[in-house]
C-alpha cells in the first residue's frame, strides 16, 4: 500500500507532500484492514480506479492551476498497468491549449515539466522534460488523438505522437481520463530533424497555428499564420529564408 502524508509546513523548500510505503496485504485490489491510515495527517490511499494507469498530482500548498504562463511546483505519482509506482517529486505544471483551455471550465489540459529529462512513457518514447496531459474535452469518444497516432504508425510515418490514456487525480479530486502525449519540440524520439550549424543551413519545425505568437509569419496566400517552433532564436538571414 502507498499512503501520503503532509510534510513539515515549516520547511519552505517542501513540496508540501511526501510519500511513504507501508507493508500490508492486498485483497482483490483493495487495501487490507491491517493497514492503518492516520486521518489526522489527511492521508490518502493511492490506487488505480480502473484498468488504466493513474496519475496523482499535488501542487504545492494545493495551489490552483489558473494560468498557461505561470508554472506551479508539484509532485506526481504514476501507477502503471502493473501497479508499479513511480514518484516524481520535482516538477512543475501549468495550463496549455487555446480553445480547450479558454472555453471549458470543467476539464482543462495541462503541460508538465520535470526538473530533469525522464522516460515518462518508457524507453520506446522520448527522454524529455516536457510532456502534455490532453483533456480531449471536445471529443466525447476520447479516441481521436490516440487513433490518429495509431494510424500514423500503421502508415509508417517518421514521427508518431506518443499517446497513453490515464486517469488523473489533482489535489485529491478525480478530474477524468486524460491522454499523455509529446510536447511539440525538436529532439530524439520527438520531431527529429537534421540540425544545421550556421546561416540558412538549418532545419525548421513549423506549424499552421491560428493562435501563433512569438516567432511566426503569415503566408502570402490566404495569410495563414505559420509558427516556427525551431529554431527558437532566428537570425535575420534565417528569417528572410
Amino acid at each position: 500500500a502507498l499512503i501520503s502524508y503532509k510534510s513539515d509546513s515549516s520547511n519552505s523548500s517542501s513540496q508540501n507532500r511526501q510519500w511513504k510505503f507501508v507493508a500490508g496485504d492486498s485483497i482483490n485490489g483493495n487495501i487490507a484492514d491491517s493497514v492503518q491510515v492516520d486521518t489526522t495527517k489527511n492521508d490518502t490511499i493511492i490506487r488505480r480506479l480502473s484498468n488504466l494507469p493513474h496519475i496523482y498530482i499535488y501542487t504545492k500548498n494545493g495551489a490552483s492551476i489558473t494560468s498557461k504562463k505561470t508554472w506551479i511546483n508539484a509532485t506526481l505519482l504514476y501507477i502503471d498497468e502493473n501497479d508499479v509506482v513511480t514518484n516524481y517529486d520535482a516538477l512543475q505544471i501549468r495550463g496549455r491549449g487555446n480553445s480547450t483551455w479558454n472555453r471549458n471550465p470543467s476539464k482543462k489540459p495541462y503541460r508538465i515539466k520535470f526538473a530533469e529529462a525522464v522516460e515518462f512513457l518508457g524507453p520506446e518514447y522520448a527522454n524529455a522534460r516536457n510532456w502534455t496531459l490532453m483533456a480531449n474535452t471536445y471529443d466525447k469518444t476520447l479516441m481521436r488523438n490516440g487513433l490518429t497516432s495509431e494510424l500514423s504508425e500503421f502508415c509508417g510515418m517518421e514521427f508518431n505522437v506518443a499517446h497513453k490514456y490515464v486517469d488523473v487525480t489533482l489535489n485529491g479530486e478525480y478530474i477524468g481520463t486524460y491522454h499523455i502525449s509529446d510536447h511539440p519540440e525538436v529532439g530524439d524520439k520527438r520531431v527529429e530533424v537534421p540540425l544545421g550549424t550556421s546561416g540558412t543551413d538549418v532545419s525548421y519545425f513549423m506549424e499552421c497555428d491560428g493562435y501563433a505568437e512569438h516567432n511566426y509569419f503569415n503566408t502570402s496566400t490566404k495569410s495563414v499564420p505559420i509558427r516556427i517552433h525551431y529554431p527558437m532564436s532566428l537570425t535575420s538571414a534565417q528569417k528572410t529564408y
